[in-house]
């Protein structure tokens, strides 16, 4: 519809969705900044393969018949999130029991399913919102609303990928046995998080947690 309003801008073009936006900013030699221009929900995987930055205070929302992953970084390439961006996972899931009744229900057996309600036509994702085998800035953005029951996180750091959380905000993940935030699951993985990074409001069962490696 070329009457719509232009989903995202690379330097002067704009273009009508944020996969056309990335597939231009990944051919850039030495790499290039996307600009959010409205809320855009995304019902694809988009892998980056250069130096993209994605930046704008507006929202990126998992569409609610898609379970698979939003981003993947290859390797040696790099993904910085910045300028107030929301990554939304789709499912603004609440808690059924209080925290200290969770914390007394802690067992090998316990789910998800016995502590959350999932949000009405939710997304029950069945991978991270996010898998970096690179290079992913996380800077001012917040990651929210991301809820599984086959043990998946918001962020897979890969095989020698280096995550930096810098200011950013995760909240309202969870996920059934995996780290309900982010799984440092590769070799040689690194995870920095400074600023005034706040990670809040989640939830992992069974060997998983908060940041889990």
């Amino acid at each position: 519809d070329s009457s719509a309003p232009a989903a995202a801008q690379v330097g002067e073009t704009k273009y009508g969705s944020l996969a056309e936006a990335v597939a231009e900013a990944n051919a850039v030699d030495g790499g290039a900044t996307v600009t959010l221009l409205k809320d855009v929900t995304l019902g694809e995987k988009l892998t980056i393969s250069g130096n993209v930055t994605i930046s704008g205070k507006h929202t990126i929302t998992r569409d609610a018949a898609y379970t698979d992953t939003l981003f993947e970084v290859a390797a040696g390439a790099t993904l910085t999130l910045d300028d107030g961006l929301t990554i939304d996972g789709g499912n603004a899931w609440t808690y059924t029991k209080t925290p200290l009744e969770m914390d007394m229900d802690k067992g090998a057996g316990t789910k998800v399913a016995d502590h959350i309600t999932p949000a009405e036509g939710g997304v029950n994702a069945t991978v991270h919102l996010i898998v970096n085998n690179g290079t992913l800035n996380a800077n001012e953005v917040t990651i929210e609303n991301s809820y599984s029951t086959n043990g998946v996180s918001a962020i897979n750091c890969g095989p020698s990928s280096v995550t930096t959380l810098n200011g950013a905000t995760m909240k309202n993940i969870a996920a059934n046995r995996s780290g309900a935030v982010v799984y440092v699951g590769g070799a040689d993985a690194v995870l920095t998080i400074k600023g005034d990074t706040r990670i809040t409001g989640n939830f992992g069962t069974g060997n998983g947690g908060i940041i889990q490696n």
